[in-house]
């Protein structure tokens, strides 16, 4: 309801701020304008369980291999039904989806961008690198990898975008945006998932952003 408490990143400083309801978020879309109010992001409104959730399913392709669904429910991670609510001008920098899981995502309103490259393990000790270093703001992570690594894409209302295990991306929002989306570990990446799994816990990533109970779904889903 209008009352629900959310986290809301600033585009600007790549941080969280306030925990916002969405009521207010709501008041912020209808008022905001360039000159007067922060770009705002919404990344981790988890809807299952909830009236939207129910009208929400993920693609078949997805149903058919994701583990989360084999994991018992008191167990069961929250990440498989997102609503992504973001404004113009949002933009989020380089990263790789928790525990190397793939990710459906799906544009409903707006547009974006994407920048990404695979997850070789050239790619990936690049990663770690650039997230453990003190000019990580400063240097944009498509030039550590090269032109070469780096592809574009832009989508529109309606597309659907499957992004593989462990690859790494960036995005940016042309416009206020509206997706709905969700992550999925599956048995045809494990090794990438293991190896992002690893890399999280070499780099100390804080746990918030880790994926919930990523051993115990790993475990139910390749029994």
């Amino acid at each position: 309801g209008p009352d629900t408490e959310v986290p809301v990143l600033d585009a600007a400083t790549q941080e969280q701020q306030r925990r916002w309801t969405l009521r207010e978020w709501a008041a912020y879309m209808r008022e905001k304008t360039q000159r007067t109010h922060k770009v705002l992001n919404i990344l981790s409104l988890e809807v299952s369980g909830t009236r939207l959730g129910a009208l929400v399913r993920a693609p078949q392709f997805v149903r058919d291999v994701d583990w989360v669904s084999k994991t018992p429910e008191d167990q069961r991670p929250k990440v498989r039904k997102y609503c992504l609510m973001s404004a113009r001008g949002a933009f989020t920098d380089w990263h790789v989806d928790m525990g190397g899981s793939s990710v459906w995502y799906h544009v409903v309103e707006g547009a974006k961008v994407f920048w990404f490259a695979p997850p070789s393990p050239k790619n990936l000790d690049a990663y770690a690198k650039w997230i453990s270093s003190s000019s990580q703001s400063k240097t944009w992570f498509g030039d550590v990898l090269g032109a070469g690594e780096v592809s574009r894409i832009s989508l529109e209302p309606g597309y659907v975008l499957s992004l593989p295990a462990g690859w790494l991306h960036a995005v940016y929002t042309p416009e206020d945006s509206l997706v709905l989306g969700g992550n999925y570990l599956h048995s045809r990446a494990f090794a990438t998932q293991l190896a992002v799994f690893s890399l999280e816990k070499r780099c100390r990533v804080d746990a918030e952003c880790r994926f919930p109970h990523w051993v115990e779904t790993v475990a139910y889903g390749a029994a």
